[in-house]
């Protein structure tokens, strides 16, 4: 009896990808975006289990592309090209009724702050976990076992949903029934399967 739904956050909640950034940021200030993203991932990667701030990101990516902090936008371009998907909010506000709601999201402190401050205090969740404070992320099993143990819940209880494979499969590891999500339409439909019923 699934008791637990565990959200994603980006490319479920909200569209927004850090590609986009890349792109938009790479046109913008003329750089190339293949060298812009080999510098900035293993950046973010730090930034989203806590062991790199904003401030430091910023002064890094500046002085490797000889780009002002303010040319970088990271908080403008974020809000420039994220949408909120309003189907899923009311989605999750209707499931919330029935089951527990988690969310779980590999996001740096700094995007973290701003959805918190924006779209997500709409969101009917029971408990948010954000892989900067916690320091792991998906798709390590342990992430999924302390969501689990926090929510005081088995494997074989919940479902997670995540736009990325990787992190299906790593929450399928430890026994979590997992969808892909591709669009509201198709989760709908793979929630009646497993008998979610989310009308």
């Amino acid at each position: 009896m699934i008791k637990l739904i565990i959200f994603d956050v980006g490319g479920v909640i909200d569209t927004f990808d850090e590609k986009y950034y890349i792109d938009y940021i790479s046109k913008k200030v003329s750089v190339n975006p293949k060298e812009f993203r080999k510098v900035l991932i293993p950046l973010l990667d730090k930034m989203e289990i806590g062991k790199l701030e904003l401030v430091d990101m910023e002064r890094i990516l500046s002085k490797k592309f000889n780009v002002s902090k303010e040319k970088l936008e990271w908080e403008k371009a974020f809000v420039k090209l994220n949408t909120i998907n309003e189907n899923i909010i009311k989605l999750i506000a209707r499931l919330s009724k029935k089951y527990k709601i988690a969310i779980l999201t590999n996001v740096s402190r700094s995007r973290h702050i701003m959805k918190m401050e924006g779209y997500l205090e709409r969101v009917a969740y029971d408990k948010i976990f954000s892989s900067c404070y916690l320091k792991m992320r998906k798709p390590e099993a342990r992430i999924y076992k302390f969501v689990l143990k926090k929510m005081n819940v088995k494997a074989s209880e919940a479902v997670f949903i995540d736009n990325l494979k990787k992190n299906t499969d790593g929450a399928k590891k430890v026994g979590i029934t997992s969808i892909q999500f591709k669009n509201y339409r198709q989760l709908v439909k793979s929630f009646a399967k497993i008998g979610i019923m989310s009308k």
